[in-house]
């Protein structure tokens, strides 16, 4: 009578498999690490992107601000050339902006360049807000501070999910502020010197639930002063009595000449040098004392 041998597995066999499966699960763990991980890495690089396309979008139409002097004697409500922006929520400045720029392009060869845009935020979906832009290619036929609807034409939906908006401003004197109509007697006829924008986006996985960008530009076109211009000579000798009052202070140019260096050591510190670069060149005419410093640049001895 032959006997049978059972068969069964030893206790070194089944820690050998043990560890192997082990090993499997630790690999398969580290590589669904990975793809979570860079998964997050994109979704955050995508609302970076999204966010500094936005800040872009209402820097571009910013810098091409333009504004006409109203004339002396002239009734404000009959005058169109506006710049107006107010706050409701008072957080980052003004959260509804409008102005006159030349940004747009001609629909036509002969064609004006001049539109009449306008940025809000007004309550989406859930707690969140979206940010609207508007835009139209003819000036009003009198002063209309009033803002449009969402559905009216000319106006676009830019983005969802948006947590806090604002725009802050410089006056000729380095103030900031937060609101600013050029219809009132305080800025009548007057353009910031440059604007601070802030935009937060909603963001879980940020601190406070929101992904915060800023930006400064500068609005290097001045008001036009169509009176002086259509006066002909007298326009002339005015600009010349200008050009006297201007020569009794250093110029933007020729201060960061003179502090060459210093100026360079500026530049390095700065997120955006070509851009600071680019608002000191337009500025190039200007009493340093006043332009330099509203774009937050001390010489020194530049007075």
């Amino acid at each position: 009578m032959s006997s049978r041998r059972a068969h069964a597995f030893t206790l070194l066999e089944v820690m050998a498999v043990v560890l192997m499966l082990g090993l499997v699960f630790l690999v398969m763990g580290g590589l669904f690490s990975r793809i979570a991980s860079t998964a997050i890495d994109a979704d955050q690089t995508e609302t970076t992107r999204r966010g500094l396309l936005l800040l872009d979008r209402v820097a571009r139409d910013l810098e091409g601000a333009t504004l006409v002097e109203k004339p002396e004697g002239v009734d404000p409500l009959t005058h169109p050339w506006l710049f107006y922006a107010d706050s409701r929520r008072g957080r980052d400045g003004a959260d509804r902006v409008k102005f006159d720029s030349r940004t747009a392009r001609a629909s036509t060869e002969h064609a004006s360049d001049l539109s009449v845009v306008a940025y809000w935020v007004e309550p989406g979906d859930a707690d969140d807000l979206r940010l609207v832009r508007w835009i139209s290619p003819a000036l009003p036929e009198s002063l209309d501070r009033d803002f449009p609807r969402s559905d009216d034409e000319g106006a676009q939906v830019l983005a969802n999910g948006i947590a806090r908006f604002g725009v802050r401003f410089i006056d000729e004197e380095g103030a900031l502020v937060a609101s600013w109509d050029s219809s009132t007697l305080e800025r009548s006829g007057q353009l910031p010197v440059s604007a601070e924008i802030t935009l937060a986006l909603r963001d879980e996985r940020a601190p406070e639930g929101e992904r915060v960008f800023a930006k400064r530009v500068v609005l290097p076109m001045r008001p036009i002063d169509l009176e002086k211009a259509l006066a002909g000579k007298d326009g002339e000798a005015d600009e010349e009595e200008d050009d006297e009052d201007k020569d009794g202070c250093v110029t933007v140019s020729e201060c960061v000449a003179t502090n060459s260096a210093a100026f360079s050591a500026f530049l390095a510190t700065q997120p955006d040098p070509e851009a600071i670069q680019a608002a000191v060149d337009a500025a190039s005419d200007q009493c340093a004392s006043v332009a330099l410093a509203s774009l937050g640049i001390d010489l020194g001895n530049c007075k």
